[in-house]
């Protein structure tokens, strides 16, 4: 793209919690990339500790905002929703004090974008006050999103668990039960659930609507949201459009270990870095693997090994690795890898997705049993626990079902198809790429006058 006729600066406001930031900081970076003009700058605003996780990217500037946390306070496996509402309580006043400093900083360079996670609606208001368009960016799964924007619909109908939800476009085949907590009861004025519900009242409000997704991930949505929202445009998945991160470590071998393994053996598994299971699930998922004999990689932390069983390590040391830490998109990318055991976060659905490796779900919460639900009944790219924790003969049965039975033949041929659709969205000319496009023309394009 070419040079601009006046200096832009685009401000984005990310959620600092569980993995929002990491695909708003792609999206900034690739959005900073398609420019190759001195005069567009963007500022990145989250909290200090989701800032450490970042790494820098060139016309990116972080800026710092408060979370709320007390000088001194110390955190001890602290539940999400105390943390989440300390952060709460103190928006949108520390985001309005820092993109003040980074038009100082800029040296006196306006705001003339604004870009939020969606779960900040309060971004609408901060744009309209500026005269700024306002890009609002959902980094989950575009089911999800759907359930939130009809929540008030959902609340007036007298359904069970197990009603379909074939009268909303796009989510045939998803049950009440599978809905994030707050979308069908929950009180709508407090906590996560006001959170959720004043955003669905907001997106119509954007000048665009981004999503991490991909067209023809699920065309029906595509229809819906391009018929609910100004603009919307699935810009995914950002982890190939534009992939930010740190330099991979593999301190644990893992990728030298697969090397030595044969194709689709090795099941991955992996709850991310919010999603905590009790403890006497992973004694029963130690029980499994082992009861299973499939090769394996464990990414478990130091903290959570106490509950694993007696002599574990010891007697798997020649049949998987337990590690703190692991290049999680690696392996999924690893041609030895045939199955992941995952909560079925967003992020880990299309990771698995663009690795082509077929998903044993164990989902918590939030979205996570919607994900799941799409996964294994919709896409039919997986199995999992429904309504259950996970129990090792269960999850035996689920292992060798995927990485060795007929049914695992089928869930990798159909997740093939997933992920070459993912990988041309992201091509030359692809979908997202001339989604991200349009989304930089209209940032840069109108100069910050709506």
């Amino acid at each position: 793209m070419g040079s601009t006729s006046s200096p832009c600066h685009v401000a984005v406001l990310a959620f600092p919690f569980g993995t929002h930031a990491a695909p708003l900081y792609s999206l900034a970076s690739a959005l900073a990339s398609t420019v190759d003009d001195s005069g567009v700058i963007f500022s990145f605003f989250t909290s200090t500790r989701s800032a450490s996780s970042l790494p820098p990217v060139p016309r990116i500037k972080i800026f710092s905002v408060s979370d709320g946390t007390p000088p001194g306070h110390v955190a001890v496996h602290e539940p999400p929703h105390l943390e989440v509402g300390r952060f709460m309580s103190k928006v949108p006043t520390n985001f309005t004090d820092a993109l003040d400093a980074s038009v100082t900083d800029s040296g006196g360079i306006d705001v003339t974008c604004l870009i939020s996670d969606a779960f900040l609606s309060f971004g609408g208001a901060i744009a309209k006050k500026l005269n700024v368009p306002w890009v609002a960016v959902w980094t989950g799964g575009p089911c999800s999103l759907s359930a939130h924007i009809h929540t008030d619909l959902l609340r007036r109908k007298n359904l069970s668990d197990e009603d379909d939800l074939g009268f909303i476009t796009g989510l045939s085949g998803l049950r009440i039960k599978d809905l994030p907590d707050g979308v069908v009861v929950g009180d709508l004025t407090q906590g996560f659930p006001k959170l959720l519900h004043d955003m669905a009242l907001a997106l119509p409000d954007a000048d665009v609507v981004v999503s991490n997704t991909f067209q023809g991930l699920d065309p029906d949505l595509d229809s819906d949201f391009g018929s609910k929202f100004k603009m919307y445009y699935p810009v995914g998945p950002l982890s190939l459009l534009n992939p930010v991160q740190a330099v991979s470590e593999d301190r644990f071998g893992c990728i030298k270990w697969l090397e030595q393994q044969k194709p689709h053996s090795v099941v991955y598994v992996s709850f991310g870095t919010v999603v905590s299971l009790p403890g006497t699930e992973l004694a029963e998922l130690a029980h499994g693997l082992v009861s299973s004999g499939v090769h394996f990689i464990w990414s478990l932390k130091d903290s959570f090994r106490e509950f694993l069983p007696d002599g574990f390590l010891d007697r798997t040391k020649d049949q998987g690795i337990v590690a703190a830490w692991v290049p999680q998109a690696e392996v999924l990318a690893h041609k030895s890898t045939g199955a992941f055991v995952t909560h079925c976060g967003w992020n880990s659905v299309l990771e698995s997705i663009t690795g082509g490796v077929p998903l044993v779900c164990r989902p918590v919460l939030g979205d996570q049993p919607v994900n799941a639900r799409v996964v294994t009944k919709v896409w039919k790219v997986g199995v999992g626990f429904e309504g259950k924790g996970i129990e090792s003969g269960e999850l035996v049965k689920c292992l060798r079902k995927v990485i060795r039975g007929e049914e695992g033949e089928g869930m990798r041929e159909r997740m093939r198809r997933l992920k070459e659709m993912a990988l041309g969205a992201v091509g030359v000319e692809g979908n997202s790429v001339r989604n991200l496009k349009a989304v930089m023309e209209m940032v840069v394009g109108k100069s910050g006058r709506v």
